[in-house]
């Protein structure tokens, strides 16, 4: 179920190598890559009307050939789903778009029992026009450090500063729907 989820490329890489080379081995798999799926999938099964239809070829031959519609399951369309944000209003004190609303200097952090910490002297800055990707390997400190910048996690003790603008309000969905209901 979703093999290649939170998993960063060279992790996906291994599973599809993996998933390939059982040769005599049977594998159901349940994915929303297409890229996945078409490396993987000798086979399609499709339930629709609560019935199983299986096809023969990866997920792009069985849609080209049999179910056009298909793919339209891993596509969001305009017509479909709308979002409409409000324009933030102006922050008290920030008169232009490059002015930071939070920042972290020089941060470490260590998670209770860690040897080690998972972030050391880290430094960002985020201001209203700000688009930033947060990119790295598994393990790597990006939920870490995102979860330090919005106040979810407390950096180590004499650490650096944490700071974000008083009227800033600040919204986190994590990668794990779970997170925000427990």
């Amino acid at each position: 179920d979703e093999p290649t989820n939170h998993l960063d490329p060279g992790n996906v890489k291994w599973v599809i190598d993996y998933l390939t080379s059982l040769a005599h081995v049977t594998s159901i798999i349940v994915s929303h890559d297409i890229k996945v799926l078409d490396q993987v999938c000798t086979h399609v099964l499709q339930i629709t009307n609560m019935k199983l239809k299986q096809f023969k070829g990866n997920l792009t031959e069985v849609a080209t050939k049999y179910v056009p519609e298909l793919l339209t399951y891993f596509e969001l369309k305009a017509t479909k789903f709308t979002m409409r944000f409000p324009t933030p209003g102006n922050l008290e004190g920030i008169t232009s778009k490059g002015k930071h609303i939070m920042k972290m200097t020089n941060i470490t952090f260590t998670y209770p029992g860690a040897v080690k910490a998972q972030l050391t002297g880290v430094t960002v800055r985020v201001s209203l026009s700000t688009r930033a990707a947060c990119i790295g390997a598994n393990g790597a400190g990006k939920s870490t450090m995102i979860k330090l910048l919005t106040g979810e996690l407390q950096p180590d003790t004499g650490s650096g500063e944490v700071w974000k603008h008083p009227n800033a309000r600040v919204a986190y969905v994590a990668q794990h729907a779970f997170h925000h209901i427990e």
